[in-house]
């Protein structure tokens, strides 16, 4: 008996074999003829529904009660992430700090403190060190991404985080960037101290959800088969492929034929 596409049961198409293809496979598959063409795209429901199914067993395994404290803390805490973004740093108020010889001691613990808790290390950085991480193109912004992150991260012991003079007025006082950089800190710990359970279930569940819709989306782009993406694979599939060694060894067996 010769096995073919159709012959296999659905569910093992569905669920044992067309959602471990990549999509490249499914397109040719696809163009392999007009039967295997329309057996593919008649996964597509199946396929849809086998990636919502995975979805709610998601939802599911975690608590309603759960679900709804850790979405409420997340939205309670969005007007911190809100903050950090929208704070801004001039480049020539970033360019003063760094034009220093000798910083004020204000200066130097701020970006020390910062900096520690961009590398996730404890570590003092000696001012010749502070100037040039802060010169990095992009370095604001990349520091920004970070604090408003939704992720966890490790925050090194270091007394310094509490310490009396690091607030904004006397930070602000001393340097506008370092004032700024003062706020955006404050918020990133408090975003971080205010980690519940519930709100990591909540988080880590909002992650494995749009992981499952995102290869969804793949797939059913995939069994549609969109023009565009059928053009691109095949303009992909073409340049990736080597040339021909009679057409190269042609091409290369006639080197004086343009001099008659």
């Amino acid at each position: 008996m010769v096995i073919t596409f159709a012959s296999l049961p659905r569910p093992v198409w569905t669920f044992s074999i067309a959602g471990f293809l990549h999509p490249r496979d499914l397109l040719q598959l696809r163009a392999v003829s007009r039967a295997s063409q329309s057996f593919i795209t008649s996964l597509l429901t199946e396929l849809v529904a086998a990636y919502d199914l995975q979805t709610q067993a998601l939802v599911n395994a975690v608590p309603q009660e759960t679900r709804t404290q850790g979405e409420t803390e997340y939205l309670l805490l969005e007007p911190l992430r809100q903050n950090i973004l929208s704070q801004a740093i001039s480049p020539n108020s970033l360019a003063e700090v760094a034009s220093f010889a000798n910083p004020p001691q204000m200066v130097l613990q701020v970006l020390n403190v910062v900096l520690c808790l961009y590398n996730e290390k404890r570590k003092s950085l000696p001012w010749k060190e502070v100037k040039a991480a802060i010169r990095v193109s992009g370095f604001v912004d990349s520091l920004k991404q970070k604090f408003a992150s939704d992720s966890v991260h490790t925050i090194p012991p270091n007394p310094d985080y509490t310490a009396a003079w690091f607030n904004y007025a006397q930070a602000a006082n001393v340097s506008i960037a370092c004032g700024v950089l003062v706020q955006m800190t404050q918020n990133y710990l408090s975003l971080q101290q205010n980690q519940s359970p519930a709100l990591l279930a909540w988080r880590d569940l909002q992650e494995q959800v749009k992981a499952v819709e995102r290869k969804k989306r793949v797939y059913v782009r995939a069994l549609q088969g969109m023009p565009e993406e059928v053009r691109k694979a095949r303009a992909t599939a073409h340049r990736a492929a080597p040339a021909h060694p009679s057409a190269a060894k042609k091409a290369g067996s006639h080197p004086k034929a343009g001099k008659k």
